[in-house]
């Protein structure tokens, strides 16, 4: 649990210190992986710790993905 908790506040810190990325280029940026960020982005939007920007071309995928 104490696990868990800890990926959620560092997924957090890093969506605070990069504003408006996509999971992808969070993952590149922060050496998250990806699929981790994929299951806590969400609990923090649940959470109501983070919300979802407009979709734009992602830099790393170079197709449209939410920020």
């Amino acid at each position: 649990m104490a696990d868990r908790v800890n990926m959620m506040h560092r997924c957090w810190m890093e969506v605070w210190k990069c504003p408006g990325f996509t999971a992808w280029e969070l993952a590149e940026v922060s050496g998250i992986d990806y699929w981790v960020l994929e299951r806590r982005l969400p609990a923090l939007r649940n959470a109501g710790k983070v919300r979802n920007g407009e979709n734009r071309v992602c830099r790393i995928k170079a197709k449209p993905c939410l920020t």
